[in-house]
């Protein structure tokens, strides 16, 4: 196992939201086990994403691939994202963070 977080700003939350969730069948295709979804408690338009990957080469060619761009920008990602990994999910800061969702993908 191998943990990611990546942190951006969107345009609107409820967008992001609605793609995000409508993609669970292909994080799922490149090994993601679930992911935790959070915001800043003060502005919404602050996600943090903790991903669970089963296999470390298909988080990396899932995080570099332009479907990936693409399905941001459509998701109203603004600027780059800041991407961690890390062996242990306890080692990705989340502190100061609100749980927003979950997925199984």
């Amino acid at each position: 196992m191998v943990f990611e977080r990546i942190g951006f700003k969107v345009e609107d939350f409820d967008k992001f939201k609605g793609v995000f969730t409508g993609r669970g069948s292909v994080r799922k295709s490149f090994s993601s086990k679930g992911s935790k979804v959070y915001v800043d408690p003060g502005n919404n338009k602050s996600v943090v994403i903790v991903f669970e990957w089963a296999d470390a080469d298909k988080m990396k060619e899932f995080s570099e691939s332009d479907d990936l761009k693409e399905a941001m920008k459509s998701a109203g990602v603004a600027g780059p994202p800041e991407f961690k990994v890390a062996d242990n999910e306890a080692e990705l800061d989340v502190s100061g963070l609100t749980l927003s969702f979950s997925t199984e993908t």
